[in-house]
């Protein structure tokens, strides 16, 4: 309370304690996406994700390379996860052997990559010369990479939202 002013009484507002923000127990060092590999199949597969994860650790000489658990995707994939201090690039050190403990386990292999950060984007102003395809990707993805850093990868073979013949007449789109 502040002092008597007149009839009225002026009260300054008590600022609050700012509270102090607890420190987590647990932080890993890499973040779960750094710390997954991922296994994409060519056909669906009835085994286990806990088999796989057995199978492909006893296969692992390097224990710091195992993995602390395995699931499904809904495409039928397996997502493979390391322990909180190995990142996925070290595990990957090992594709072979998560390759053979797979086909051990008859699952159809098409593809073993560590799993990275990714994001869609729309393109405007690209010239409609390029073409089609990986080869326009390729070309549009070089340009993108002088211009804004080494990282960029294509992901998927690009494509053009507009159609063939409305992009005739077009220098750019």
């Amino acid at each position: 309370p502040g002092p008597a002013q007149g009839n009225f009484q002026v009260i300054e507002r008590k600022k609050k304690s700012a509270k102090p923000k607890a420190d987590p127990l647990f932080k890993p060092e890499y973040t779960k996406i750094n710390r997954e590999i991922i296994v994409e199949t060519t056909a669906p597969s009835d085994v286990n994700p806990s088999e796989i994860r057995t199978l492909v650790n006893a296969r692992i000489q390097d224990e710091s390379c195992h993995f602390i658990s395995a699931r499904r995707t809904p495409k039928d994939n397996f997502i493979l996860e390391t322990k909180f201090v190995t990142p996925a690039t070290k595990a990957m050190e090992y594709a072979k052997e998560i390759e053979e403990a797979l086909l051990t386990l008859q699952v159809p292999v098409a593809v073993i990559r560590a799993n990275s950060k990714w994001s869609k984007f729309l393109l405007h102003g690209i010239p409609t010369t390029v073409g089609e395809g990986i080869e326009a990707g390729q070309l549009v993805a070089s340009e993108i990479r002088s211009n804004y850093g080494e990282n960029f990868q294509l992901a998927q073979v690009p494509r053009w939202i507009s159609r063939a013949e409305t992009r005739m007449e077009k220098t750019h789109s």
